[in-house]
């Protein structure tokens, strides 16, 4: 998911996978114990904690080989530079992470503990031996037998000259309420959504389809060639995605849908705010953590609740809004190309970013996507739609931070006129709709909304979200 700082994507990785290579297997036998499938967390002194996973195995020249995996941050798995077993010590460095941990294995060969050291800071981990081939689930996700037929399509956005593939799922017996589409958020991801190690757009699909709702969802551009069409493409590109796969919606014969909807989350709220813009093209709209400012102001009340939450002083939130005023500024005032870089550059040294670091910014910075981002304000979209639109916040969201955003939002939508728009802000859910005050392996202590808690909050969507989508969507009216 480069790291573009946008509305559903994580900003870090705390872990997000290891691979240990260079240990000889110990005469004594219990180099031996090492190996197998090893479950627990890291936690750090905040109380976050992360589900991590370690696999040990022994290769084809006697030598231990490990991997390591935090599943609520990724599916990815990295490989680590050295692995060293003494006595009853195990110690693994990461190079790639700048991490290194120090375990113990306890006398019965069950239990490894110790201790996680990257970024300066010291954590605590515990992992603990099993033989299950999976430790690590989300309980919400749909389990076999399903109640609705769901099927592997294909589309083609023709003016793009790319091919998607994506799922069709509708009900088993009768004819669909309605038919929605689910765009994503920022970011190049799947069908799911998947993040963090949730999958929202399973969750909302398999929701939506028990209720007699056929829903398509798809595979951003990119996923199956080349990143280059999606690192390249701007909201705008993202709309003719969601238009190409509403064509295929109303022409395929798989099942019959009469009227149809857009569901976008984040960046794919403003998707479907600009496909409500098209005479004839939606019936309805809903909107879960869509931004209602243009994209530069989104930004700055971004960077700040960020920042206040991970409890950061006042002068250097407010440093950092005047840093990010100038960048935005400077994007916006220039013509993508040379001058637009090299002015990055320098504004980018002022304020002491160089080498690598100043490289990586200014390509993100000098993108399609970010400079069409800072400039798209959705307001003036919001407020001619004149279908029915539904948006939904989580009071805790610090990406698309309430309540300004559902206070404009709710303005835009008033100028619109239409009596059966209808904004809402749901109590403690943050920017993935989970609840804060849910049951968590992070721990039972109140959470702030902070992205690096997803991972850890065992819940992918709150069922509020549902008692409020569900009803509305049945009183919408055949426009």
């Amino acid at each position: 998911m480069k790291p573009k700082p946008a509305f559903s994507r994580l900003f870090f990785v705390l872990v997000s996978g290891l691979c240990l290579n260079s240990c000889v297997a110990r005469s004594d036998g219990l180099g031996y114990a090492l190996e197998g499938r090893w479950a627990g967390s890291i936690q750090s002194s905040d109380g976050l904690r992360l589900p991590t996973i370690l696999s040990i195995t022994q290769n084809d020249k006697g030598r231990l080989v490990a991997h390591i995996q935090s599943p609520g941050q990724s599916p990815q798995s990295f490989k680590a530079a050295e692995l060293r077993f003494v006595g009853q010590a195990l110690g693994l460095r990461f190079s790639k992470l700048d991490a290194r941990a120090s375990l113990v294995l306890s006398e019965g060969g069950a239990l490894l503990s110790g201790s996680w050291k990257q970024g300066g800071k010291d954590s605590a981990i515990r992992l603990e031996k099993t033989a299950e081939d999976s430790v690590f689930s989300r309980a919400q996700e749909p389990r076999p037998p399903l109640s609705y037929e769901s099927v592997e399509i294909t589309f083609r956005n023709e003016e793009a000259g790319l091919d998607f593939q994506g799922t069709l799922s509708y009900p088993r017996v009768g004819k669909a309420k309605a038919g929605i589409v689910l765009v994503s958020g920022s970011g190049p991801q799947n069908r799911d959504e998947e993040l963090a190690g949730h999958k929202p757009f399973l969750i909302l699909a398999d929701r939506l389809s028990q209720a007699g709702y056929a829903v398509l969802r798809y595979d951003d551009r990119g996923l199956h060639t080349s990143l280059e069409n999606f690192n390249q493409s701007t909201c705008y590109d993202f709309l003719s995605d969601a238009e190409s796969a509403l064509a295929y919606f109303r022409n395929q014969d798989i099942v019959k849908v009469s009227r149809f909807g857009i569901l976008g989350h984040s960046e794919g709220g403003i998707v479907a705010a600009l496909a409500a813009l098209k005479p004839g093209l939606l019936d309805f709209g809903v909107l879960l953590g869509c931004p209602a400012y243009a994209g530069d102001q989104l930004l700055l009340q971004q960077s700040g609740a960020l920042m206040r939450a991970e409890g950061r002083p006042e002068i250097s939130i407010q440093a950092a809004e005047k840093a990010n005023r100038a960048i935005y500024q400077l994007i916006l005032s220039k013509e993508p190309g040379k001058d637009l870089k090299a002015s990055l550059e320098k504004t980018l040294l002022s304020y002491g970013v160089f080498g690598k670091a100043a490289k990586e910014q200014i390509e993100i910075l000098s993108s399609p996507w970010y400079r069409a981002f800072l400039a798209l304000d959705p307001y003036p979209a919001l407020s001619a739609a004149e279908v029915p639109i539904l948006a939904l916040y989580g009071s805790k969201d610090l990406q698309v931070p309430a309540p300004e955003n559902p206070e404009r939002m709710t303005l835009a939508l008033a100028a619109g006129g239409n009596s059966y728009s209808r904004v809402q802000s749901l109590d403690g859910l943050n920017h993935l709709f989970q609840s804060i005050y849910s049951q968590s392996s992070i721990g039972k202590s109140q959470l702030s909304g902070h992205p690096r808690e997803y991972g850890g909050i065992d819940e992918t969507m709150n069922e509020a979200v549902f008692e409020v989508l569900l009803p509305w969507l049945e009183g919408v009216e055949p426009q």
